[in-house]
């Protein structure tokens, strides 16, 4: 897929103002073609994070923080999707940035997902899907 043509996107914000001060959560939905001369058009949602444009907060460890992520989905969730058949996480996209300053995912909405008030504890399935996990 590397000569895609996207012909529309759209971006808006994927969790409300304030929920996370590390960084900026977007969702972005494209249409695209996988061809200048493909018919048939193509959707995909995804979930960007970005730091923050405040030096202020991104002197907080931002980078450390956004490295010790990429790092989790890049090595930890492989070796857990080989132990189990769950497929619970998102599929990361590699970034070609050497500063972590975005991340990639795939939007889990579009297999069903649905966000949870993350003040909210988990209940005990869910705890218990992650200690099997």
């Amino acid at each position: 897929m590397e000569n895609v043509v996207v012909t529309n996107f759209r971006a808006v914000p994927a969790i409300p103002p304030g929920s996370n001060y590390l960084s900026i959560v977007s969702r972005v939905r494209a249409d695209y073609r996988e061809t200048e001369d493909d018919i048939k058009l193509h959707s995909l949602s995804l979930i960007i994070k970005s730091e923050v444009a405040n030096e202020a907060v991104k002197s907080m460890m931002v980078d450390d923080l956004m490295y010790s992520e990429v790092t989790f989905y890049k090595t930890f969730i492989p070796e857990v999707r080989k132990l189990t058949d769950l497929s619970f996480t998102p599929r990361f996209f590699k970034t070609f940035s050497t500063t972590f300053s975005k991340i990639i995912f795939e939007d889990l909405e579009e297999r069903g997902f649905v966000d949870v008030n993350s003040l909210l504890s988990l209940d005990f399935e869910h705890c218990r899907l992650y200690i099997v996990a």
